[in-house]
């Protein structure tokens, strides 16, 4: 039995849907990563709209640690990406924390995160 055109155009439209995940626009509940041209770098969380975070870690008025260091540098500029995503606020904290204390962010100004508040002897 001979595959139609039609049939065809919808497994291949499902089939890019399926593995376009990263690529959707209006994400949210995701813990993210910025990297500045500088090679400075900041994580953070969000339950809203990512693109909606994104520009107000732009926008100058705001006073999150991005828009600081973009305040104190104007010709600098982030890179935003997804490094996962989680529907609760404690799994996005949980995230957001393991990811802050693996990677280091230089831009990241928490003296303790979620993560050591719950296992204050570390994580080995």
């Amino acid at each position: 039995m001979e595959e139609s055109e039609s049939s065809r155009s919808v497994s291949v439209f499902v089939f890019s849907l399926l593995n376009n995940k990263d690529k959707n626009t209006h994400r949210s509940t995701v813990v993210c990563k910025g990297d500045c041209s500088c090679g400075d770098d900041y994580n953070g969380e969000t339950v809203r709209n990512l693109a909606v975070r994104i520009a107000e870690h732009s926008n100058r008025a705001h006073t999150s640690e991005p828009v600081k260091h973009l305040r104190d540098h104007p010709s600098h500029s982030f890179t935003w990406r997804v490094l996962s995503a989680a529907q609760t606020f404690h799994k996005r904290r949980i995230v957001e924390g393991l990811m802050i204390q693996q990677l280091r962010p230089t831009l990241n100004k928490q003296v303790t995160s979620y993560v050591s508040k719950l296992f204050p002897s570390g994580i080995t």
